[in-house]
């Protein structure tokens, strides 16, 4: 029988490690998975979109990072410093596509990019 196997949530670990990352860079940025009314000025939201697992003990979900801040130029930045800090996390695999220019309709402007994460799993 194939043992039952809880993996890692991808998008607290995420969250978790890219506000200790700013908070080290004295950087003020809202990380989180939701989206918070009113938004911050500068603001990462985190969003398992996909993926699933490889193996029995290995999963591979895709994560989208989506970037806001008050100008493009600030927006692109901030996806910039983003993607590096998340290229140094344990469990990045590759990127799925690159800091692209995604306006999201309010007119406040927004990066984003996506990568394939790579988890091991914990028998339950």
């Amino acid at each position: 029988m194939t043992p039952a196997v809880l993996f890692p949530n991808i998008e607290a670990l995420c969250v978790q490690f890219l506000a200790s990352a700013f908070t080290a860079r004295g950087d003020s940025v809202h990380v989180s998975t939701r989206m918070p009314s009113p938004r911050p000025e500068r603001a990462v939201r985190v969003s398992r979109t996909g993926g699933g697992r490889i193996n029995v003990g290995m999963d591979a979900p895709q994560v989208l990072f989506e970037c806001w801040a008050p100008s493009d130029y600030e927006s692109s930045e901030l996806a910039r410093v983003t993607r590096a800090l998340v290229g140094t996390m344990e469990s990045f695999g590759s990127e799925m596509g690159s800091v692209v220019n995604y306006p999201d309709g309010s007119g406040i402007p927004r990066y984003q990019f996506a990568v394939q994460m790579f988890t091991a799993g914990e028998t339950l």
